[in-house]
């Protein structure tokens, strides 16, 4: 059938989107419209004349590399894409167990960064032979990295000594091999763009800061002018109390003067610190929640997203109402992107009592929420269980979006490996059910980790898988998403 014949009988018998808006089946409209759409062979805006999904065999084998790490509980922290198309992973290594009689505790780790070229094979200029490590108090975690304009590589690191708590205590120390408590740290590391530690940054590549606290997250940033910013959550959970720390340093590893005058901003709302995004306008906007679950989620509050001026003050002008955003659900932000018109995009999600779903919300460049996405601006995905969780949001090139969430599918008792299934969504630029996507993959034992995009606009996925001697290893799949 010709497309505009298609499309006019597709427009003819669907029902109106206000009308099913009203009564809330705004996912039905998407249905009509995704099958039509099929049938006429493709959507109302222009996409990649190639399936999305489909497998870039120039990369890797077939499309897939396969990176080995070294102990049970190594693990991937973050993952970057440089401007040429070389792929960053950056993760942790465990040096020594905890000993046997313990109650928790930090174990020795290792700190690496490995680096892939475009083509998937292992860059042998980065560090040693691909891989650099480094150690900031012995017992770190990595939980963000950005690639500077200069190709330097800035990493947040959530820094201790190596650990042990010996006593069943909530308030008992973790000690360290003095037996005093364990020093801890909020760092961030600067490596040079071969992977060696940058001694002009900080002492010897590192700027050590306060630890965060509560949920332990680690959000940063880079401005253009190569000025790292870093967010810390700073809340106890058990006493109700939520908040951050916003901290801008400068190129050199120094706290900057001229952002509130050197001191770290906390927020007006109390809520955790969980994402970052720059505004091309030059404004910085934080967000986050509370990291608890309400019993009665009608009374979560939501994400708050505030925004600073850049010299650090709030911005008066930015979400001027409230910078709370109440969905009626548990909601948790797990993703920030600023676009390029000034508007953001948040990755979120919600729950119930039980019962979980993800959700987009896209917010105008006055942070307001953006009537021309979703239902007030807002795209809800059908709950599911077991719970989703998302591995990242991609801006689409047609100003929707890609999402790729996961589920647990094994029922965590027998000693079969655990078993996870990956799914893809999209959106367009209104916040309706795009040209469809394979929806869900075969459950298989590979944790999905990350989503990111190539400059070519390739999408690359990273999930975690086991090897038959128990090893952990990193699956990195490179698909032609948005490609010409």
């Amino acid at each position: 059938m010709p497309a505009a014949p298609c499309l006019s009988l597709a427009l003819a018998c669907a029902p109106s989107r206000t009308a099913l808006r009203r009564t809330g089946a705004r996912w039905a409209w998407g249905g009509v419209l995704a099958a039509v759409l099929t049938a006429c062979g493709g959507g109302d805006s222009p996409g990649p004349t190639v399936n999305p999904l489909a497998l870039d065999t120039a990369y890797g084998q077939n499309g897939e590399v396969r990176t080995a790490l070294d102990a049970p509980n190594d693990g991937l922290g973050a993952a970057a894409v440089q401007a040429d198309g070389k792929l960053l992973l950056a993760g942790w290594r465990q040096t020594a167990a905890l000993p046997p009689c313990n109650y928790g505790g930090i174990g020795a780790r290792t700190l690496f960064v490995r680096r892939l070229n475009a083509d998937g094979s292992m860059d042998t200029r980065f560090g040693k032979d691909g891989n650099q490590d480094f150690q900031v108090l012995g017992g770190d975690t990595v939980t963000d990295m950005q690639v500077q304009t200069d190709g330097r590589i800035v990493l947040a690191v959530q820094a201790s000594e190596p650990c042990v708590v010996t006593i069943l205590n909530l308030r008992a120390p973790c000690t360290n091999a003095q037996d005093t408590s364990a020093r801890t740290a909020g760092a961030l590391v600067r490596l040079a763009p071969d992977g060696r530690p940058d001694p002009r940054f900080g002492e010897a590549g590192t700027a050590l800061g306060p630890a965060p606290s509560g949920n332990g997250t680690l959000a940063l940033a880079v401005q253009p002018d190569q000025k790292p910013l870093l967010l810390r959550s700073n809340s106890l959970p058990r006493a109700q109390i939520f908040g951050w720390l916003l901290n801008r340093y400068l190129p050199d590893g120094q706290p900057d003067p001229d952002f509130n005058q050197g001191q770290p901003v906390p927020p007006q709302c109390r809520a955790d610190g969980q994402a970052l995004a720059l505004l091309p306008n030059g404004r910085i906007v934080a967000g986050g929640g509370p990291s608890v679950f309400y019993a009665d989620p009608l009374v979560h509050p939501g994400i708050c997203l505030e925004a600073y001026l850049p010299n650090g003050q709030p911005d008066p002008s930015y979400r001027p109402q409230a910078p709370w955003s109440q969905q009626g659900l548990n909601a948790s932000l797990k993703s920030l992107h600023a676009l390029p018109d000034g508007r953001l995009l948040a990755g979120l999600q919600l729950c119930a009592t039980a019962d979980c779903q993800l959700a987009l919300a896209r917010f105008d460049a006055q942070g307001l929420p953006d009537p021309d996405f979703g239902t007030r601006g807002e795209v809800r995905f059908p709950a599911q269980t077991p719970t989703p969780f998302l591995v990242g949001v991609l801006p689409s090139r047609t100003g929707g979006a890609v999402l790729r969430s996961w589920q647990r599918m094994d029922d965590g008792t027998t000693a079969a490996p655990a078993r996870y299934q990956a799914q893809w969504l999209r959106v367009n630029a209104q916040g309706e059910p795009d040209t469809p996507l394979s929806p869900t993959e075969s459950p298989r034992p590979q944790r999905p980790l990350r989503l990111l995009q190539d400059p070519q606009g390739r999408w690359i996925t990273i999930d975690q898988a086991v090897r038959n001697d128990g090893t952990p290893e990193l699956v990195v799949t490179r698909r032609q998403g948005e490609s010409r």
